[in-house]
């Protein structure tokens, strides 16, 4: 599994599920790019650019890109957050099933 791939399985949980998905795709989420790099490593750092344009062209913007996006969805009651990701055109699927 390549480390895209792993980034990937932590954006579902995230957008799925709201499980925090560690301090460099958190900074990502945030939107906080000195953070991000911050927080990043070498590999990391080269998928950066992929990473953003996957938030960009499937997630959907509630989940990410700002600070207080990200922490609404993190407390959002589960059913609700699955119910507006059942409704975007999210690509990937529900990597636990309807349960966190």
């Amino acid at each position: 599994m390549t480390r895209f791939h792993q980034f990937l399985n932590s954006i579902d949980l995230w957008v799925w599920h709201g499980i925090y998905p560690g301090s460099f795709l958190h900074a990502v989420l945030c939107n906080n790019l000195s953070q991000a790099i911050g927080h990043a490593d070498e590999e990391s750092r080269n998928e950066l650019f992929e990473i953003v344009r996957f938030l960009h062209n499937a997630c959907p913007s509630i989940c990410w890109g700002s600070e207080e996006r990200v922490n609404r969805w993190r407390v959002m009651n589960h059913d609700d957050r699955i119910a507006l990701v059942d409704s975007s055109s999210y690509p990937r699927s529900n990597p636990a099933g309807k349960t966190p």
